[in-house]
């Protein structure tokens, strides 16, 4: 994702077509502050419905401090911090603002990212010769990297502290355009943020791991109905399996349909996948605080033969999860979880899944606001608690550094048993 990571890959194409258009214009007048704040303002209370996720907050405060900050200055840099920070104050990692002009003149990528591995911020993927997987950061431009992040939370759109964790160093207008970065060896490396060639690659790919036992299908996204088609012609290639293992990590969602079609034909049995409910901003509900006016929309269900797919896959599977996997990524896995023929391994998915209502402004900016709230078929809460593995396996600093794939190397350890 090239513009804020936590932006979720379901908006990246809306985001590219909006940012061709964008105004390259440094200021933004008094008149488009308070008509996109009121804007705002008015969607989220409209909307959004998640308001059971954060009870301590005081939104009509919040409001009314955040419009005293926007009308100080005329700079555009300043005002999308600052609705960052004002819409990042309901916790929700399917309620964001964005401006494609920020990613225009200060988007460019840190050339690397890291997220928190145990009490390490570790480098897991690196486009710069002189940092590589597996270096542990101790801080950035002298600040401790953990005091950065604290800095930096603020801003940030996510539906919990780990997962505003796992995003920090995807975000790059929350740092400098350029900062020494030292590591735990003692190395210090200049970072210079700058435009980096993106590798597009197939969201799908496959492969026999053991022929005609053990098959790995990897599913990068799930942005477009062209996703679930190629997976399912994988499926029938390894239909023979006794083993298929999906892998979902680093998966941020998608954009379009759901991938129902894929979860049908992995099914063999009906199984309840959400419980659903929304904002509920009519007749009598409407007159009552927005924080108990919510309808129970109902309880999905997958039931396998209401769609015909070819490619039906009925052998053993193993899903491959980490703390990236998002959206319709967690909407995807979700319904095999405590199935009999299925594993989750790895880690503790995002914790962030919501239809959506998605406003644009004139100028560009963006706003994507949650407007159902989703909950485990029990009832349990979802958001900000994500979807826990059945065997937690997390790849450690050395293990990143010797490009040893532990997860995948414990899921062919149960393939085989």
């Amino acid at each position: 994702m090239r513009y804020l990571r936590f932006l979720l890959l379901s908006a990246v194409f809306c985001l590219e077509s909006a940012w061709a258009q964008a105004p390259n214009n440094s200021t933004i007048t008094l008149t488009d502050r308070i008509y996109v704040a009121s804007r705002v303002y008015s969607t989220l209370r409209t909307y959004f419905d998640h308001w059971v996720e954060v009870p301590e907050l005081n939104f009509e405060n919040a409001y009314r401090e955040y419009l005293g900050r926007i009308t100080q200055s005329d700079d555009r840099r300043t005002f999308d911090l600052e609705t960052m920070r004002f819409v990042a104050l309901l916790k929700n990692g399917h309620t964001w603002f964005g401006d494609p002009w920020l990613e225009e003149t200060d988007g460019m990528p840190l050339g690397f990212y890291a997220r928190p591995i145990g009490a390490a911020w570790v480098i897991t993927t690196s486009q710069i010769s002189s940092v590589h997987p597996g270096d542990v950061i101790e801080s950035i431009d002298d600040m401790p990297v953990e005091d950065a992040f604290q800095q930096a939370r603020q801003f940030l759109s996510n539906s919990s502290e780990r997962e505003q964790r796992s995003y920090f160093f995807a975000v790059p207008v929350l740092f400098p355009r350029e900062f020494s970065l030292k590591l735990t060896n003692g190395q210090v490396v200049r970072i210079e943020r700058k435009r980096i060639p993106v590798d597009q690659k197939d969201p799908v790919s496959g492969r026999w791991l053991q022929k005609d036992s053990i098959a790995y299908l990897k599913i990068a996204s799930f942005n477009g109905s062209a996703v679930q088609t190629h997976a399912i012609d994988y499926l029938r290639q390894f239909k023979a399996a006794k083993t298929l293992i999906i892998d979902l990590r680093g998966n941020l969602g998608g954009r379009g349909d759901p991938p129902q079609d894929l979860q049908l034909a992995l099914l063999d049995h009906p199984v309840r996948s959400w419980r659903e409910y929304t904002a509920g901003k009519i007749g009598r509900l409407d007159s009552v605080d927005e924080r108990d006016s919510e309808i129970f929309v109902g309880q999905q269900w997958l039931r396998p033969g209401t769609r015909p797919v070819e490619g039906h896959y009925t052998g053993k599977l193993i899903f491959l999860i980490d703390v990236e996997c998002v959206s319709y990524c967690e909407d995807f896995v979700m319904p095999f979880k405590g199935l009999p023929r299925a594993t989750l391994i790895g880690e503790t998915t995002a914790g962030s899944y919501s239809q959506t209502y998605f406003l644009t402004f004139d100028n560009g900016m963006l706003l994507n606001t949650a407007t159902t709230r989703e909950v485990f078929p029990g009832g349990s809460q979802f958001e900000g608690v994500g979807i826990a593995p059945s065997m937690q396996v997390t790849p450690t600093p050395a293990d990143l550094k010797n490009e040893t794939d532990i997860v995948l190397q414990k899921a062919l350890e149960i393939a085989r048993q």
